[in-house]
């Protein structure tokens, strides 16, 4: 690793205080809340237990789950059969042909592990939102934004090209397999770098580390096999992992010079009085 990435990925530190709430103990009050917010119509895992079962549990078993998953936070150990899934190629609307890579692959994944992986999205969520820790300019796995923000963005660049006769370079990538992409070591060092505690980052790992998969087919599942990099598309978590993954690359794009499009911007403070109006170069 050159001395630039060896500073990028080297651990910020100011929000190492703030995101020790993300390894607080779960409470009982907290799962109800999480299971509301799931999606009943979600499919179950191997086990069979969906959302609409979980939310029949008695309060003593809820109680027992909220403890279990308070000790596999604790030890770093997770159950096997969160690290389970059957993958289900769903085809593409267009062009299928039977033709397995014309298939979108949607991970089912056991329930009672996507209800605390939700907490533990809904908790790093907070911490990363209200303190702006992500720098990197992306628009998803965060609430209150929107993927269409930098779709607005380009076009806005397209029409002030156009309109002022500049030279625009527009760089399109359609990352397939994107969570496919997402490589666990790498992965480990972006969460230490923005002050996720290690206990909390060495449990995301072995959760995603040596998975066994098996593949839904017409005559049954496949045989299984292990994955060894990447995360799991149909995990709540998945998204922002995704996002912090990325976010020192667009951070080290951000430090290069004369990397991007200047943008002049007039704000009418007030339309009939041009000596209040306010130039801004974006």
């Amino acid at each position: 690793m050159t001395p630039i990435w060896r500073q990028i990925y080297e651990p910020v530190g100011k929000f190492k205080e703030v995101m020790e709430s993300t390894i607080e103990k779960i409470t009982m009050a907290e799962w109800n809340n999480t299971v509301k917010e799931l999606n009943k119509e979600s499919a179950a895992g191997l086990s069979g237990i969906n959302y609409r079962i979980i939310l029949q549990l008695s309060e003593e078993l809820i109680l027992f789950m909220v403890k279990f998953g308070n000790l596999t936070l604790q030890t770093g150990l997770v159950p096997m059969a969160w690290k389970t899934s059957v993958i289900l190629p769903i085809p593409k609307p267009i062009n299928f042909e039977y033709n397995i890579l014309n298939t979108r692959p949607i991970a089912l994944l056991d329930c009672f592990r996507k209800t605390f992986t939700k907490m533990i999205t809904n908790r790093l969520n907070s911490v990363l939102k209200q303190c702006n820790v992500l720098q990197g300019y992306n628009c998803c796995g965060l609430p209150g934004e929107c993927t269409s923000e930098p779709i607005h963005l380009v076009n806005n660049f397209i029409e002030d090209a156009r309109e002022n006769s500049k030279k625009l370079w527009v760089l399109t990538q359609d990352m397939k397999k994107a969570f496919d992409s997402v490589g666990l070591e790498v992965l480990k060092r972006a969460m230490l770098r923005i002050d996720i505690p290690a206990s909390l980052v060495e449990w995301i790992i072995v959760l995603f580390k040596h998975r066994h998969l098996k593949v839904a087919t017409a005559y049954g599942l496949s045989d299984g096999f292990t994955g060894n990099d990447g995360i799991d598309q149909g995990d709540a978590l998945s998204p922002l992992l995704w996002r912090i993954f990325y976010d020192p690359l667009l951070i080290r794009i951000q430090q290069i010079k004369d990397s991007g499009y200047e943008m002049k911007v007039t704000w009418l403070n007030d339309i009939n009085d041009p000596i209040t109006w306010t130039q801004y170069r974006l």
